[in-house]
């Protein structure tokens, strides 16, 4: 049965978004849409959910279907309620009064701190904000779930809560999602949707292997466009030499046979596959060269909260140059406090730098935070990159350029930047500082798929020397070469990052 079909669905706006897509989704399946950031992916749901119209085209729903949306932004009513009414709002008005006892229930299920049951959620952290807005979504018995970027600030333990929670969801139930975590779409989808500028395609498969497939479809078009245009040139070519030929020599027969050629050449034209248009964004990192051996060394230190009450210890760490050491640990057990005593570290006067780490003398380093608060807010994009590195006006526009910011957007305020513009500049920002020692927090935060894709060549390709929290396993896997865990208030080595997921699995929520 059809639950949602889409009749060449699109919608336009001031950038290129998608048109003509076709495609219907049938009960019980799980799909996965998945696009370039801007693309109109959450236009896409807005549209499912009745809060907004397609641009052209049509979005048709079975009659009877229920549809609840988990949104990226918390509904402003919410905000002001505290976590368990917020949570009580999400049941029927009818069965709140005797199925209250389902709240507690989900708080204990998802490890809800008891000092957050009674606050607002407006004063939530992001991750426990997405946290009542999935556990509202699982009280819900609507026919079809929408759920926008649902893994956004969730830590490790709540993304493989929510992937067991779609998992275990009824056969009567549809799923679509839109995510750039590509482990949770390999682990919850069975379809996939690809929306595109040019021509939008779907797969019956998960995420990895539908991007298999949409490959070779797009290498397959490409072979085939360029076979019709070496086709075309000749018959254009020929069509041009019966037409002078017809010209000089009064030739009737050259000048029709000239307009036949042209006909059949616009009529082979109509053919050509139209092939995706890659929006340009350069990702470039560097790696300035150091003779150092070893980057960072550590014995006996402590790593504390800004209050300075101890959080974890580490009794010896040598990170040597080429290593890219993935740190894990629970939600507060001190990951971005240890990232920021290295950073701080240097820029200390050597009477006042923690006795027992030495940061090499050559290194250059470069800290992305999750909030990217290197950025001043008040610079235009084009302001910020001069400030980093005094380059002449013509390379600063076409560095810009090739990371996907126009020359109107070059004019415009850090602040009015979206959270992936932000990261993208923050990005040709290190590129100019040639540094030599990244700390990463969570890089791939408002990066789309194919962003990460870029920031993970990079990293490899340059051999930078890093240190990455990061809670998406797939990027985890592709960069990281040594991993260590909080376990136990202190850091140690760990072989394999599943060593961590199973100490999660076993005590999941």
């Amino acid at each position: 049965m059809t639950v949602i079909a889409f009749h060449n669905l699109g919608f336009s706006a001031a950038r290129d978004m998608y048109a003509g897509v076709n495609f219907s989704l049938n009960r019980g399946e799980r799909l996965g849409v998945v696009g370039n950031n801007g693309i109109g992916k959450s236009t896409l749901f807005r549209c499912i959910a009745g809060e907004t119209g397609p641009g052209e085209g049509e979005v048709v729903l079975a009659r009877n279907q229920q549809i609840i949306m988990v949104s990226q932004e918390v509904p402003d009513d919410l905000l002001k309620l505290t976590m368990f009414e917020a949570l009580l709002d999400g049941l029927p008005p009818a069965e709140r009064d005797y199925d209250s006892w389902k709240i507690d229930v989900l708080l204990d299920e998802i490890a809800a701190p008891m000092d957050h049951r009674d606050r607002k959620v407006g004063d939530l952290s992001g991750g426990w904000q997405r946290m009542v807005m999935l556990g509202r979504c699982s009280l819900s018995q609507a026919e079809i779930i929408l759920l926008d970027e649902p893994t956004n600030h969730l830590d490790l333990a709540k993304i493989l809560w929510l992937e067991n929670w779609i998992n275990s969801l009824p056969p009567t139930r549809t799923v679509a999602m839109i995510s750039h975590d590509r482990l949770f779409l390999d682990n919850c989808t069975t379809c996939t949707l690809f929306l595109r500028v040019g021509e939008s395609k779907n797969f019956n498969f998960p995420f990895s292997k539908a991007a298999d497939f949409l490959a070779q479809h797009d290498e397959e078009a490409q072979i085939l466009a360029d076979k019709t245009n070496v086709k075309l040139k000749k018959m254009e070519q020929s069509a041009h030499k019966l037409r002078q030929i017809g010209v000089d020599h009064f030739s009737e027969k050259s000048l029709r046979k000239s307009i036949q050629i042209q006909k059949k050449a616009e009529m082979l034209k109509d053919t050509l596959p139209e092939l995706e248009r890659e929006e340009r964004r350069d990702i470039t990192l560097s790696n300035r060269d150091t003779h150092q051996k070893y980057m960072i060394e550590i014995n006996n230190i402590q790593v504390s909260d800004p209050n300075d009450t101890p959080l974890f210890g580490i009794e010896k760490l040598v990170m040597a140059k080429g290593e890219r050491l993935v740190l894990f640990g629970k939600n507060g057990a001190g990951k971005p406090q240890f990232i920021e005593l290295l950073n701080r570290q240097l820029k200390l006067q050597r009477e006042d730098r923690v006795k027992g780490l030495h940061i090499a003398a050559t290194a250059r380093t470069c800290y992305l935070d999750q909030h990217l608060s290197f950025l001043p807010q008040g610079f235009t994009v084009f302001e910020q990159v001069k400030d980093v590195c005094d380059i002449l006006d013509d390379r600063c526009r076409s560095l810009l350029i090739n990371a996907g910011f126009t020359l109107p957007m070059q004019k415009v305020k850090i602040a009015s930047l979206s959270p992936g513009e932000r990261l993208r500049l923050a990005l040709v920002c290190f590129r100019l500082r040639t540094p030599n020692l990244y700390f990463f927090d969570e890089p791939t935060n408002h990066l789309d798929i194919a962003g990460q894709i870029l920031l993970e060549e990079q990293i490899n390709s340059i051999n930078a020397t890093c240190i990455i929290i990061s809670h998406d396993r797939r990027f985890v896997e592709n960069v990281g070469n040594r991993f260590a865990m909080i376990n136990g208030k202190k850091l140690e080595d760990i072989k394999a990052p599943e060593t961590f997921y199973q100490i999660l699995r076993a005590n999941a929520v």
